[in-house]
């Protein structure tokens, strides 16, 4: 994800103090494109924002223009602050040259997956950055449940994979509150999977022949469901590469 702005930022380097001197701030963050956060998956967040009073909400400004990137932040505090979200909760980064972008995002304690639609390019960067993500499979074919399918193929655990939109609030709240829970949720992640650490390159993701395996398990086990005759039955298949 390349830029022409600076590394870093103000906003950035304000949560960087407010560690520094010991001051507890959980920061979640997104670093979709506006247009993949519609007013269901802003409610979700707004909810689990205010479950955890002391956390912040990090995102990117996308266009580069200091103008424009000035209203859209001024329209998403509006947002929150309609929410009962206090605005100044919301912290911008700017967009960064590549080198430096995942320190940027370093700084971050959870990844929220936008919905129905997830991220894709974006939850992949969050891992090379050591960022755990919490996501949630959608209904709307492939794009609505690549998060999964990536979260699940690097190594996250069962738990970074909501069940609904109230397991995924549920869950943001808890890790955000809980710093126990939190610590052994980051702990359960292998980021080594993500990344070759020789090479710092994709280590697992990308495999077409091992994903094509597991879409044809996922297949075979929905037919059988099917044949059970449950119509009932509701329930999410993710392809991914487990190892």
């Amino acid at each position: 994800m390349e830029g022409e702005s600076e590394e870093g930022g103000e906003e950035e380097e304000e949560v960087r103090r407010k560690r520094r001197e010991g001051r507890d701030v959980f920061v979640y963050c997104t670093f979709s494109r506006p247009f993949k956060v519609d007013p269901s998956t802003w409610q979700v967040w707004m909810e689990v924002m205010k479950g955890v009073p002391s956390s912040v909400l990090m995102m990117l400004t996308w266009s580069g223009d200091e103008v424009e990137d000035r209203a859209v932040q001024s329209r998403w505090k509006a947002e929150a602050e309609m929410a009962g979200v206090n605005g100044s909760r919301l912290l911008f980064f700017p967009l960064a040259p590549f080198h430096s972008h995942l320190r940027s995002k370093s700084i971050c304690d959870l990844y929220l997956d936008t919905l129905p639609f997830n991220g894709h390019g974006t939850i992949a960067d969050t891992l090379f950055a050591r960022v755990p993500v919490l996501t949630l499979p959608g209904e709307r074919a492939h794009a609505s449940r690549l998060g999964s399918a990536i979260a699940l193929t690097a190594g996250c655990p069962h738990e970074a994979v909501a069940m609904d939109r109230r397991d995924y609030v549920k869950k943001g709240i808890k890790l955000g509150s809980d710093v126990s829970a939190y610590t052994r949720f980051r702990a359960s992640f292998a980021f080594g999977r993500v990344i070759n650490e020789e090479k710092s390159s994709i280590s697992r993701l990308g495999n077409e022949k091992v994903w094509c395996d597991a879409f044809e398990m996922v297949a075979r086990m929905r037919v059988e469901l099917a044949a059970l005759a449950r119509p009932f039955l509701h329930f999410h298949t993710v392809a991914a590469d487990r190892g």
